[in-house]
């Protein structure tokens, strides 16, 4: 299939060279392979412009602090912009919908860890306005830490919904304890959560905090 880059992307990313002529370009990327192919990705070109061709809506940017692009600082800077749709860096994404950093992870979705993920609305694909991104710090500054995975992850208990409960339930199958995926937590998945605690040697208590979290891994 004939595709292109949205124009929007790619005028963040010459953006983003101009700054860092020197970073690592090892992990960027734009059309998906075949396991994003096989899902529902922005990184597979699934909007057409007015000619017909499919557009890729989403692009990858090295996280390479040492030659000037620090995801960490991309990544916050990036959600500032309207024509974000969300953003995925170290286990960690940002849906403009919902407007704050949750929990990414789970069986077969990576980190992201090496990169940082930029989607765009629909609509907004060609917009080509100037990007107002950082990529790296002030003279001194600290930049702010990036929350782990366990820190990000909310407590969970029976009657919670919503996708870190899908999380929850994909871990545990991967795990060798099965419970419907279906992002709600209902007896089925409580009686998951207390065999796999009782199996690591927590509180079973069927409430997943920070040490089942920890435990869970991922």
């Amino acid at each position: 299939m004939a595709w292109r880059l949205a124009k929007s992307l790619e005028k963040l990313r010459e953006q983003i060279n101009e700054m860092a002529p020197a970073r690592s370009i090892k992990s960027d990327g734009s059309i998906g392979d075949a396991a994003h192919a096989s899902r529902k990705s922005d990184h597979n070109p699934w909007i057409k412009d007015a000619k017909g061709k499919g557009v890729v809506s989403a692009i990858d940017i090295t996280h390479h602090p040492a030659g000037g692009c620090d995801g960490r600082i991309l990544s916050r800077s990036l959600i500032a912009d309207s024509r974000v749709k969300y953003v995925i860096f170290n286990s960690q994404i940002w849906k403009a919908r919902k407007g704050v950093w949750e929990f990414y992870g789970g069986k077969g979705l990576s980190p992201h860890d090496h990169h940082v993920h930029v989607s765009v609305q629909p609509e907004a694909i060609d917009q080509t306005q100037d990007w107002a991104v950082r990529i790296a710090g002030e003279p001194g500054e600290v930049p702010t830490p990036t929350p782990t995975p366990t820190e990000t992850r909310p407590f969970l208990k029976i009657d919670a919904r919503g996708e870190a409960v899908r999380t929850l339930q994909r871990l545990l199958n991967s795990l060798g304890f099965p419970c419907a995926v279906d992002g709600g937590f209902g007896p089925n998945t409580e009686s998951a959560v207390k065999r796999f605690q009782e199996a690591r040697g927590l509180e079973v208590d069927g409430k997943v905090g920070s040490d089942t979290w920890r435990a869970l891994g991922g």
